[in-house]
């Protein structure tokens, strides 16, 4: 349940066996996150309900984009 949550989040999940795991990751994380960039949009008078959302950087092979994949749109104001 915890991993599915995370991707549909666009969190990530890890399981560690030993509190040095736990630290290796921490420390990549913590190296990582001031390198990632947060990106917002508003759709267009969307229809209520979820929708697929896909995130992808052009002419990039090396970069590595975390996203969740869907986003839930609330639909046009009466």
């Amino acid at each position: 349940m915890a991993k599915t949550a995370a991707r549909f989040t666009g969190g990530e999940y890890a399981l560690f066996k030993s509190e040095n795991g736990f630290q290796d990751f921490l420390t990549a994380f913590t190296n990582h996150l001031y390198s990632r960039y947060p990106l917002f949009f508003t759709p267009e008078g969307p229809e209520a309900g979820l929708h697929p959302l896909r995130v992808r950087v052009r002419n990039s092979q090396t970069l590595t984009i975390i996203s969740r994949p869907t986003y839930w749109a609330r639909g046009r104001p009466d």
